[in-house]
Order: C-alpha cells, then structure tokens, then sequence
C-alpha cells in the first residue's frame, strides 16, 4: 500500500507538469520541466526502495515543492502578459533588427484593420527565422576546447604518462587514484593556473552546449561535444562525479537555453526534443558518472559497476526522505532547527568569508550510504520550510520571465535561463551554487552576453556574422 502511494506522488508530479505543459504548451517551459524531472526522478528512485513507508513524507515535500515551482512560473507569466496589455502590446513581440523594432509577425493579418486589436492569446506564435548574432562565440568555444585538453596532457605528464599510455584505462585508474589521495584526502592543493584552466573547462561546458545548438557542420558540433568531454575526462582523473553533474548539467542546459533561443515562440510540438534531451542526460550524466565512480574504485567489471553506482545514483531522494522523516519525528514543523541563511546553498563561498558550520553527515540508506540530500535538506536548513517555499516561488518566478524573455528575442538573458535549468537538474544532488568554480563559470558565461549587449545590441539579430538556421524539434 505505501508503494502504492509513493508512486502515486511521483505520478502527481508528472502530472502537475502536464497541467504546466496544456498552459503554457511548451514541455520546456521551466515549471513543466522542474515537475517533470522531479516525478521521474522520485519515481525511478522508488526501484531502490525497500520501506517505501518512511518516504511518503518527504516525498510529499518535494511535491508541495514542486507545486511551489508551478505556482510562481504561473503567477509570474500571468504579471508578464497583463503588463504588456497595459503597456499597449497584445503579445510579447519577437525582436527584430528593423529600426522601429518591429518585426514581420507585427503586421496587421489580412483581412484586419490595422487599429483594431489583436486578439490576446498565451498560445506560442510562429515567429520569423531568427539570426542569433553571437561574436567570435565558435573561437572562444574552441580556444575553450584546446585549454582543456593542454590541462589534461599535463596532468597525465605530471604523473609521468606518456602520450600513449592516456588512452589506457589502468593509466587513467592510477593518475584516478593518486590524485584523489594527495588532493582529496591530502594536504596538496591545486595551482592558481591549474584552478582557472577548471574554471574554464566549466565555461567551455556553457560555450559548447549553446554552440551544439548553433552550429551548422559536423565539425562544430564535434568541438561543442570536446567541451564536455573534457569536464568529463577531468572529473575522471580526480576521481569525482560531482565534475561530471556540473560539466553535463551546463553543457544540457546551454542547449536547451540555445534551443528556446533560436526557435523562438513556435506552435511546432517539442515533446521530441524533450525525448532527446532525457536520452543526453542518461548518457551524459548517468554514463560518465558511472564510468568515472568505476575509476574511482577501480571497478572494472561493467555489470557490478553499473548495478552499484545505479543504485548510488538514485540513493538522494531515499536519503533526504529518512532525514526528513528522522526531523519531522522530533519537530513536526522543522520550527526547532538553526538557521543558516544560505550556508547550504553556497557553501564554498560561505567558507572563504570565513563561515564554518558542520557538514552534512552521511546516513546510512539501504545497503549503501549517502552524504548528499538533494537540494531540498539544504533549503530547509537555509531558510525554514516557508522560507523553502518562497525561494522555489521565486525560482519559478524568475524562470517563467527569463523563459517567456530568450523565447521572445533576449539573448542577453540566455545566461538566466540556463542558470534556471542547470538548478533544475543539480537540485537531485545539492544547489548549483554550492561551489565556487562553477559560479565563476556562469559569471564568465554572463560576462561574454554582457559585452555582446553593450557592443552588438543593435545587431544583435542581423549582420553578415552570424548563424543562420531555422530550428528543427
């Protein structure tokens, strides 16, 4: 019966991303999406689950959380369309590079006056073949691509590989194993050079996913798929798959932010594109995460491997239930705990300002053990469970406007959206700001948009150096 009632819960969340979906008729509208990988998430972590009973309480959270996701992308697209009516717009209009801004899809239709209004519609509206103007975007993604592989040469030097002996799986396991004692387990600490060349693989992810999507040959979308390689090969070689969530969480959500981008507001389903997108994420962050744990623990043998860090993969929503359940047996409404404003959230950052706190202790769950909650133990811990609910209202807030803004024209907000989809899918582990690295990654990202807006806005969409393509689901 308890079974019976967890997946009834995942199923709800799955249906609550319907519901977003007939709204807004976009799969990939951030609510939709948020829902939706949360219901299949939960709903294949229930495969690893023995008492499923102490689960339903907090599986019932991640609902009132994702509910909390829904409700604030719909208010937030509700403000956005009544003000543009008050502003005397009847829809949101697709920039164009014309001097009154005006583009095609402005025209009055045939057989209408042009003073008499539009009819108001929330339907997507087919828009224009749109030419995203991105400069020296394909040079920095390569430059990108050239750092990291430099960076992987040396350290495999470091170790005394030859270039020969990288592509051996024992060499990778043994560089895999020294690393992670002297790094990890050690004392000795990274270089400032060899900290910013990461820094950057984490940016070539952004560059490489956004520029998979713009690319025109086979010869660009290999460079776009190196970035991600890279981020890979380097979470391999330090043994630790949190390289790989970061790397892989970008590199889809750069996509996906490029895909809104460059298709604009179409009435073109894109529920194959969302089929695709679930079968990159498997393969990028399911695969490489288990190749790399295997590494790890020099588990070579692919069966053993992959039913092991299958069941490690999906062990956070099991172990944020037994915290849960373990929390709310004492304090019914989590009233009692400390507040840590934002320690768990941003972690790394809290730490180089000097604030200290306990970490996470790991509990045991199943046949395994698992330090890692999901992000809904941090918030929790942050801000309370009202303030948990108000900071996922605000995300799908602010998601819902940078969503409806990239659909429209505003390239400069892509860096928003793919901040709203890289959370999406780290918050099955942690926030996506509990490191520095990856936050410098997304500053550089949104400092490349920052100088395209202030030295290209007025051709932001035209000119002779640009990717030309009409966007296929």
């Amino acid at each position: 019966m308890y079974f019976g009632i967890a997946v009834l819960i995942a199923l709800a969340m799955v249906l609550l991303a319907v519901f977003s979906q007939r709204q807004e008729h976009r799969w990939l509208a951030p609510d939709a999406f948020f829902c939706l990988l949360w219901g299949l998430y939960c709903g294949v972590s229930l495969a690893f689950v023995s008492q499923p009973e102490r689960h339903i309480p907090g599986l019932l959270w991640i609902l009132l959380s994702c509910v909390c996701v829904f409700t604030g992308s719909t208010v937030a697209r509700s403000l956005a369309v009544r003000t543009r009516l008050a502003a005397g717009s009847t829809r949101l209009a697709v920039r164009g590079s014309r001097g009154n801004g005006a583009s095609k899809s402005d025209r009055p239709a045939m057989g209408r006056s042009a003073s008499e209004p539009a009819r108001v519609s929330r339907l997507p509206q087919a828009a224009p073949t749109r030419r995203v103007r991105l400069p020296a975007f394909r040079s920095l993604t390569i430059l990108l691509v050239l750092m990291g592989l430099g960076e992987i040469v040396f350290i495999f030097a470091q170790r005394g590989v030859s270039l020969q002996g990288i592509l051996s799986l024992s060499a990778v396991a043994q560089v895999s194993a020294a690393n992670r004692v002297e790094f990890t387990y050690g004392d000795r600490r990274q270089s400032t050079v060899e900290w910013v060349v990461f820094v950057l693989v984490y940016a070539g992810t952004l560059f490489g996913g956004a520029f998979f999507r713009f690319a025109r040959t086979w010869t660009g979308k290999l460079v776009s798929l190196l970035t991600v390689i890279n981020a890979a090969t380097f979470a391999m070689l330090y043994g630790s798959r949190m390289g790989v969530l970061f790397g892989g969480s970008f590199w889809i959500a750069a996509f996906l932010a490029a895909h809104v981008l460059e298709a604009g507001a179409r009435r073109k389903s894109d529920l194959r594109l969302l089929l695709r997108i679930l079968s990159y994420s498997g393969a990028i962050l399911l695969g490489f995460s288990i190749i790399t744990m295997s590494i790890r623990y020099q588990l070579l043998d692919a069966p053993r491997a992959l039913g092991r860090h299958l069941s490690e993969t999906f062990v956070f929503v099991p172990a944020f239930c037994e915290w849960f359940a373990d929390e709310t047996a004492t304090d019914p409404w989590l009233s009692e705990g400390k507040r840590l404003w934002g320690f768990r959230s941003f972690w790394k950052l809290y730490e180089l300002c000097g604030v200290i706190e306990n970490p996470e202790a790991p509990i045991p769950v199943e046949a395994t053990s698992s330090n890692i909650f999901t992000v809904f133990r941090g918030l929790i811990e942050d801000f309370g469970p009202v303030g948990s609910c108000l900071v996922l209202f605000a995300f799908g807030a602010a998601s819902s406007l940078s969503y409806l803004a990239v659909q429209h024209g505003r390239a400069s907000l892509l860096p928003a959206l793919i901040v709203s989809y890289a959370y999406t899918f780290l918050s099955t582990s942690f926030s996506l700001f509990t490191y520095n690295a990856p936050n410098l990654a997304l500053l550089i990202f949104t400092g490349y948009f920052l100088l395209r807006r202030i030295h290209h806005s007025p051709r932001a969409f035209s000119g002779p150096r640009c990717y030309r393509r009409v966007a296929s689901v």
